[in-house]
């Protein structure tokens, strides 16, 4: 069921809820809040951004209604402000709601800032308690997703400008992996709130880090979206991350001492290296890192000088060359250790020679590797 028809997303057979279907949704909703109250809660958020079906309703480009819950700008608030009013008659006025929609929806004829703005004045109007800025929906572009090569902060333009129409405060948690850069951001009046979402995969401690100065331990999100998006939205399987292997497999979270200390080899600096050599130093293991170049980072080095990833894919390099010295892990420069030197070691760990592959398949001789395209 969707707010009304719509011709895109022709695989998908949908029909228009009927007016009485949207008077009952408005109940479900504030049934749905009292649950979250009464589980001990301290707040509920509305989800009306992406394209969900709050989100559908508040759309000049998607909201095609002829009812009381479509066309004017009055009519397409009126079923998300129904929501609101009702949830504070089922949970109370003083049960905090927030609201997140999308600021700018990316889309011809779709909502933009000017109409987001008048939106965050008519959620105020409402009782909302906060309002929690996003972007996009299902039919924009990919800058809902934050791609690698958007700045961070880069939706702070919204936040800015919401901020500035209302007094309730306004949450920005688009991109935001510093703290410096999050502190700045405050202290310039340009969001109330500072929001994490992804980043908190990357690393669960970001805050507590961030609160006692420690923002070079912080394990930076780099927007790759293969964990929290591909794998996850879009394969429906468990939600990962690039960085942080453990989130989502518990396999591979490092939960205490190994029950005998080893002497362990780590040959090869790269990422899969040093993430090794961390790994193994903090289950309690003697380490010992090798590295035949001059610099550790080996070949994830190539794509920090490519255009629209090299800040971020350098964020993680940074990140395990701090733990490295942070953890004290004797790293060997410009030594390629020979089987005779290792044999002193209960475990190698062979970490060397990552590089691009080209399958014998027709047409290969017309493949150019990122190793050519960047030298």
């Amino acid at each position: 069921m969707r707010a009304a028809r719509q011709e895109f997303q022709a695989a998908k057979t949908v029909r228009v809820l009927s007016t009485d279907e949207v008077i009952a949704l408005v109940d479900l909703f504030s049934e749905a809040a009292w649950r979250v109250q009464q589980a001990g809660f301290d707040a509920v958020e509305l989800h009306a951004a992406h394209g969900y079906l709050i989100s559908q309703f508040m759309s000049p480009y998607l909201n095609k209604r002829i009812d009381r819950f479509g066309g004017s700008f009055e009519n397409r608030m009126r079923f998300p402000q129904a929501i609101v009013a009702s949830i504070q008659a089922k949970c109370g006025p003083d049960f905090p709601v927030v609201i997140r929609y999308s600021a700018d929806g990316w889309v011809p004829g779709g909502c933009e800032l000017a109409e987001s703005v008048e939106v965050a004045k008519a959620f105020e109007w409402a009782g909302v308690h906060a309002l929690d800025l996003s972007q996009c929906n299902q039919e924009s572009p990919g800058a809902g997703l934050d791609p690698m090569y958007y700045p961070e902060g880069w939706t702070i333009y919204a936040s800015e400008a919401v901020k500035k129409a209302v007094k309730i405060p306004v949450i920005n948690s688009h991109s935001l992996r510093n703290p410096e850069f999050c502190e700045q951001l405050l202290a310039e009046g340009k969001t109330a709130i500072v929001g994490l979402s992804r980043q908190l995969l990357a690393d669960p401690y970001w805050p507590l880090k961030a609160k006692y100065g420690k923002a070079r331990a912080i394990r930076r999100c780099i927007s790759f979206l293969t964990g929290c998006w591909q794998e996850s939205m879009m394969a429906k399987k468990e939600i990962a991350c690039a960085v942080n292997l453990a989130w989502g497999n518990a396999d591979l979270e490092v939960t205490g001492k190994a029950p005998k200390s080893l002497k362990v080899a780590v040959v090869g600096g790269g990422l899969a290296g040093m993430e090794a050599a961390r790994v193994a130093i903090e289950r309690g293991h003697s380490v010992t890192l090798f590295e035949k170049s001059a610099e550790l980072g080996g070949a994830i080095l190539g794509c920090c000088t490519a255009p629209g990833k090299d800040e971020k894919m350098k964020w993680y390099v940074d990140w395990l060359r701090y733990q490295m010295q942070d953890l004290k892990i004797p790293v060997r420069m410009k030594t390629s250790p020979r089987a005779s030197e290792l044999k002193g070691y209960d475990v190698v760990g062979n970490a060397t020679d990552a590089c691009s592959y080209v399958p014998e398949v027709k047409g290969a001789e017309r493949v150019i590797t990122f190793e050519e395209v960047m030298a």
